[in-house]
């Protein structure tokens, strides 16, 4: 158990390239839903994506024509594509689309309704534990309210970036990420520092490295990006990291595990700059060896 432990806290390392881990194989796989615009099996590894849905086609076609939820998945797994690390053997992604293009290569966006579709079908459906939603919608809605709080019945976590319009619209909240038991996520950079794109105020509760990382296209090249997509990435990749070693912990304690082992960077405790601080895994690892 000792030994197991070990080789996962030296695979995650909250300031490097995106690794979220390294060998996580005890024998429970977590499916972590994608909620996005598909995922590439040519930047992504086959077997480490399972069968998901297409709710702009309503067909079983996930292919990303767009790229983003590629990216997202390549924080969340790593991709030996993009040459990041080893792979995950823990965690297997189920991409479920709201977002691609048409005939004429116009990008379509589902609604929140659809939204809320797709996070009922990532626990009804495909047995998710973990739900990634590296977008969102200013947009709130009685259907996406109540979906989020189906998840948490199920103790299935939600992670969602609040956005990246602080420059200029700080105080927009974007949803799901504004709704209480979901875990909103901003960005800092590799100094530690809250990016000044991220959003900041009551929707935010961690950050995690979202500033110029590599992550992987949907052509299976190297790609560097920002944004609070993909510190939404990272925070999914560890919730994925401590349900693999504790996967009767309950959806309330993850979230609880995750806010209380962040590292504090600015006002002591919570503030709406930095959320509880910045993810420390390493922190939230021990925290649960020691349950």
């Amino acid at each position: 158990m000792r030994k197991r432990f070990i080789c996962i806290l030296l695979a995650f390392l909250i300031f490097s390239q995106p690794v979220i881990a390294s060998d996580l194989s005890t024998g429970n796989c977590i499916k972590v839903a994608v909620i996005d615009t598909g995922i590439s099996a040519r930047a992504i590894d086959a077997e480490q994506i399972v069968e998901g849905y297409n709710y702009i086609r309503e067909n079983n076609d996930t292919v990303d024509e767009i790229g983003h939820g590629t990216a997202v998945a390549g924080i969340i797994t790593s991709s030996s594509h993009a040459g990041l690390s080893e792979m995950v053997t823990g965690i297997k992604l189920v991409p479920l689309v709201i977002q691609t293009m048409d005939e004429s290569g116009k990008v379509k966006k589902g609604n929140p309704e659809l939204i809320a579709r797709a996070i009922r079908d990532a626990i009804d459906i495909y047995g998710c534990r973990v739900i990634n939603l590296s977008s969102g919608t200013t947009l709130e809605s009685k259907p996406l309210r109540e979906a989020v709080e189906y998840a948490e019945e199920k103790n299935a976590v939600i992670i969602s970036s609040v956005g990246n319009k602080n420059a200029k619209n700080p105080d927009t909240l974007y949803y799901p990420a504004a709704y209480p038991t979901v875990i909103g996520v901003g960005s800092v950079n590799k100094n530690g520092r809250v990016s000044s794109f991220s959003q900041r105020n009551s929707s935010l509760t961690l950050v995690a490295l979202g500033e110029r990382i590599w992550t992987v296209s949907k052509n299976g090249k190297a790609l560097l990006a920002s944004g609070t997509s993909y510190a939404a990435a990272f925070i999914s990749g560890a919730a994925a990291a401590l349900l693999h070693v504790c996967p009767e912990l309950t959806a309330a304690e993850v979230r609880d595990i995750l806010c209380e082992s962040a590292t504090d960077i600015l006002e002591t405790g919570y503030d709406m700059d930095s959320g509880w601080g910045i993810l420390n895994l390493e922190a939230g690892l021990k925290q649960v060896n020691q349950k």
